[in-house]
């Protein structure tokens, strides 16, 4: 197995350990990466053929008259859009893309899969075809918390001192990096995350191409969401609290923690 493939396959079981369904189907299940190149079909006809009912002839990879799919569904299930999924047509060969393009076909029996897997890995059509690793995730419980006093007085910068963050950079010279942040969104006007002013690169790794709202994956579609939206302070459906008593569409009441983790 190559290492792309080892890492894809690791990705696939942290999904898996988090879903009883996907962990269940492990055994039936194969991570699956079709080639770019003309006459391969796109992982959309490879999902719309698993799931259509009677399957349609001929299918999108002769390996599928081997054994025949039971279903198929992305791994990445939020799927890019915007200016992001221009970026990743423009640049099919980046680790990114083909993240977004591999699926996961299951089988209807663990003998179906193994036949299956010996036919996707010699059709001249598929890039990659490997089972998932099998991983057990276990927690060990949290008998109680302290926090330390901090040996000299907190800078204005929460957060830097403790996580050591000066030490850090100095581990890149100095240098650039680009931050991937799963947060409560960001402020995208503020001077330190914006990355560039026209066309000028200012040093902020806020790039609007590559983020998006994914808040609503998997929820039913609310008027007016703009899944480019990543700014905290936007409305949105607010459910009743304490903090608010009235479920409604409104602007959240604990704004800053985004940013703060982006600007760290």
């Amino acid at each position: 197995m190559s290492s792309k493939s080892v890492a894809v396959a690791a990705l696939f079981s942290v999904f898996a350990a988090a879903s009883p369904r996907l962990h269940a189907q492990t055994d039936r299940t194969i991570v699956l990466l079709v080639k770019d190149a003309p006459g391969a079909p796109t992982p959309a006809q490879i999902v719309d053929y698993s799931n259509t009912w009677p399957h349609a002839a001929p299918p999108p990879l002769t390996a599928f008259d081997v054994a025949d799919p039971q279903a198929s569904y992305y791994l990445m299930a939020d799927r890019a859009s915007g200016d992001f999924l221009a970026w990743l047509e423009a640049n099919p060969h980046s680790l990114r893309k083909k993240l977004e393009d591999y699926v996961l076909v299951t089988f209807n029996s663990a003998a179906d899969t193994s036949v299956a897997l010996t036919a996707l890995q010699n059709d001249p059509k598929v890039e990659a075809a490997d089972m998932p690793l099998a991983m057990d995730f276990r927690t060990a419980r949290l008998s109680g918390t302290v926090i330390d006093a901090l040996a000299q007085p907190e800078s204005t910068q929460y957060g830097w001192d403790d996580m050591n963050l000066a030490a850090a950079w100095q581990v890149t010279g100095g240098g650039y990096a680009l931050i991937g942040q799963i947060d409560m969104g960001l402020d995208p006007t503020h001077p330190a995350l914006i990355g560039f002013n026209g066309s000028t690169y200012i040093k902020g790794n806020f790039l609007p191409a590559a983020s998006k709202d994914i808040g609503l994956t998997g929820l039913p579609a609310q008027p007016g969401f703009d899944a480019t939206d990543v700014d905290e302070a936007k409305a949105e459906w607010i459910d009743a609290s304490t903090c608010t008593p009235v479920a409604a569409f409104m602007t959240p009441a604990h704004l800053g923690h985004g940013t703060h983790v982006a600007g760290l």
